[in-house]
């Protein structure tokens, strides 16, 4: 059976799928997050995903996607694919497929800090509690809209030293209209200040930037892990930011009692192997 399994995320989707030769067939487009993509934007990336698919035959689509709340988040997204002739669609939340990706059927915590944050604790086959996600601009902390948005308060507030505010000068043209406008003006505001991610991870040995970091992690653990009462300390992480500054996430959750068994940049591939070898 042929299968396509896609993990999406608030900036992009990864697509893995087996052609009909045997072969992996990999593709990575526009995040489809139901609150932070239109329609028009939905259906190119639909298109591309088929037009990649072309010579093979899919039975079973499992998308996993932050923002897949309620039926009716992932309807568009299932009268596509099957109108196209994809006879089983599955849809679960972006959490789900972090547990599965790196904790399998075990009880633990897990989070995902991309460009936006998830974090829940899960019993082995569901999510049991999870902390309400408020997007970018009421929650989200730790993620990478999150440490975007502390870095151009840090800069235009002049809370950096002038050899930093030099490296940062060198490599952004950072004016305040600009920012606003991306910001409030301009489609895609958290993927913009996440897009921020890798300056930070380049010169987090800076100590203003290792304390936006930490500071940043602190506020996490405080908001999203704590409130999760639970015996089980065991966590899986999944997302760029995770993978990025694990050395400074790691330390803080263990200084809290919780065990990192497993970091994963992207989740796609275990995902992947989960449905080939546990069908639905």
């Amino acid at each position: 059976m042929s299968i396509l399994v896609a993990d999406s995320g608030g900036s992009t989707t990864s697509w893995i799928w087996q052609k009909k030769d045997g072969s992996i067939g990999e593709l990575t487009t526009a995040g489809l997050h139901p609150l932070h993509i239109d329609q028009n934007e939905r259906l190119l990336v639909l298109k591309q995903v088929m037009h990649a698919l072309q010579g093979t035959s899919i039975q079973q689509l499992h998308f996993y996607g932050a923002g897949l709340v309620t039926d009716s988040d992932s309807k568009p997204l299932r009268d596509f694919f099957q109108a196209e002739g994809v006879p089983e669609c599955w849809f679960y939340s972006d959490l789900l497929g972090a547990a599965r990706a790196t904790l399998g059927t075990r009880k633990g915590m897990v989070a995902i800090l991309g460009t936006g944050t998830h974090v829940a604790r899960f019993d082995g086959r569901e999510m049991e509690q999870h902390i309400p996600p408020l997007g970018f601009a009421l929650g989200d902390e730790g993620s990478g809209a999150d440490l975007g948005r502390r870095f151009i308060k840090g800069y235009f507030y002049g809370q950096f030293p002038s050899a930093l505010n030099l490296l940062i000068e060198e490599q952004f043209a950072l004016s305040r209209s600009e920012v606003l406008n991306a910001v409030y003006q301009e489609p895609g505001p958290n993927r913009y200040l996440a897009s921020y991610v890798p300056f930070l991870k380049k010169h987090q040995e800076e100590e203003p930037i290792n304390r936006l970091i930490t500071d940043a992690f602190q506020e996490l653990i405080h908001t999203q892990f704590l409130p999760l009462k639970t015996d089980v300390k065991t966590v899986g992480l999944v997302g760029g930011v995770a993978t990025h500054f694990q050395d400074i996430l790691i330390p803080l959750l263990a200084e809290h009692g919780f065990d990192v068994e497993s970091v994963l940049h992207n989740p796609v591939y275990a995902l992947f192997q989960y449905h080939q070898t546990n069908p639905t």
